[in-house]
């Protein structure tokens, strides 16, 4: 049997006020204290600095937990994500903000490559041993998967410049 994926579904409940979001922060300075947190925890703590009314927390240390998680893994794609929002979101610095996208567009990159090939090569195994698959057969199979993957960047993008006030047409209408 799988294990469940979401924390939904493993019983956790989302966050629905400021006073889950002070809990779950509470939950993490205490964890803090009783041992190094991990990357992914810090992300999730700097997060929370930013939504929680905590006087004694200022923004910067969001910041700081941000920047504690790429210092122990310095390819945690989503504390680039974050630390990029950080900075054209609160610090007003869209161009340091714009360089961590890149930084986490890049390994994000090399990521879905991986998938991509996995893909690939899954597909060509199944239709038989690769040299019985056709170079037609594997361009089809390679294309198939890179349309599959701008059809949903372009799908999410779209949604996201939509939520966020930007536009996802060409002409920059809105």
């Amino acid at each position: 049997m799988n294990e469940p994926y979401s924390p939904e579904e493993r019983g956790f409940e989302k966050p629905q006020s400021r006073e889950d979001y002070d809990e779950a922060l509470d939950w993490l300075i205490e964890a803090r204290r009783r041992r190094p947190l991990v990357p992914t925890e810090h992300v999730v703590m700097g997060q929370l600095i930013q939504l929680c009314d905590d006087p004694d927390l200022p923004l910067e240390d969001a910041r700081t937990c941000l920047e504690s998680a790429l210092r122990i893994d310095p390819g945690c794609a989503e504390a680039m994500i974050e630390l990029g929002w950080f900075h054209h979101n609160v610090l007003d610095e869209a161009e340091v903000g714009a360089h961590h996208f890149r930084r986490a567009e890049e390994l994000l990159c090399d990521r879905v490559a991986k998938c991509l090939a996995g893909q690939i090569l899954s597909e060509m195994e199944r239709l038989g041993t690769e040299e019985e698959v056709t170079k037609e057969t594997a361009k089809r199979i390679e294309q198939q998967a890179i349309d599959r993957f701008i059809s949903t960047v372009t799908t999410s993008l779209a949604d996201w410049l939509e939520r966020y006030g930007g536009s996802s047409n060409s002409g920059g209408e809105k």
